[in-house]
């Protein structure tokens, strides 16, 4: 995982630079095709599972109309045309309430928001969503804050972006050792930590931070982020049966996607229309 999540930043950057930025959406259809052929000749069947946990379909639309409509609602604001944002929240609203009360009442959904329950459990994935909706508004605004500046072409704001993917790449195993040495809690922590200490010299420095520091930032960030990952993984599987470990990962994985949703739906806002992006970050930072 974080090997591919190193190549990405660079891959992007150079697809951009050279096919513009619909190449990055492009690309995904030649990465999608292998990877269902692999999927479907690869991953275990198991009948006698699934014919006792049936898929349920009309929760996992309820669950993709909710994400998207979280994604509208960020990106948009009270600018959303043409229906007014209070509606299109109030309609939120109330399909979170359904799917809520769709879950209590189905314990075998996939969902499952009684594992929230588990302290352990709901601390996991409440930090892996905070950590990832920090991770993408980083990942969002360096390529912005540098194309404020003269001489970045989009090819090295990927490069740039790839030391905080390779922090990951090296310290994921350390953090997995760690973690089986150690127990789930201190690298989790301390992972947390760096990652945190990581985005000081963006805050405080803003859109002045010099290109050393950026580096210093972003290298701190992605070796947290290895560190903690398994830590968080783990733990949030652990504090759950054996039989439910599937969807136990599976709330996890939505928890940790959650965050990269507001993380990155809430930048368009903030930045406004394209022309005045430049002065918007200036403003934010």
């Amino acid at each position: 995982m974080a090997l591919a999540a190193a190549a990405g930043p660079p891959l992007g950057g150079w697809l951009v630079q050279m096919t513009g930025w619909r190449g990055i959406f492009y690309v995904n259809l030649a990465l999608i095709l292998p990877t269902l052929a692999l999927g479907w000749r690869w991953i275990p069947v198991s009948p006698r599972r699934g014919a006792h946990h049936p898929f349920d379909l009309a929760g996992a639309v309820l669950l993709s109309v909710g994400l998207i409509g979280l994604t509208g609602l960020l990106t948009h604001g009270p600018k959303s045309d043409p229906v007014p944002a209070p509606m299109l929240g109030m309609a939120w609203v109330v399909l979170a309430a359904t799917l809520v009360r769709r879950d209590v009442r189905h314990w075998d959904l996939a969902r499952q928001l009684r594992l929230f329950g588990s302290r352990d459990f709901a601390a996991a994935s409440a930090a892996i969503a905070l950590s990832n909706l920090a991770m993408y508004s980083t990942l969002l605004a360096i390529p912005i804050l540098l194309s404020c500046r003269t001489g970045w072409t989009s090819g090295e704001a990927g490069l740039l972006l790839a030391v905080m993917s390779f922090g990951m790449v090296v310290c994921s195993p350390i953090g997995g050792r760690l973690a089986d040495r150690l127990g789930r809690r201190g690298p989790a922590v301390a992972g947390l930590s760096l990652q945190a200490l990581g985005l000081v010299p963006l805050a405080l420095s803003g859109s002045g931070i010099t290109t050393q520091a950026l580096l210093a930032g972003l290298g701190l960030i992605g070796a947290g982020l290895g560190l903690s990952s398994a830590s968080l993984q783990t733990a949030a599987l652990e504090a759950v049966e054996p039989k439910e470990a599937g969807v136990a990962s599976g709330v996890f994985s939505t928890s940790r996607y959650l965050g990269s949703i507001v993380g990155s739906g809430r930048w368009p806002a903030s930045l406004g229309r394209p022309a005045t992006a430049s002065a918007a970050l200036q403003r934010s930072f």
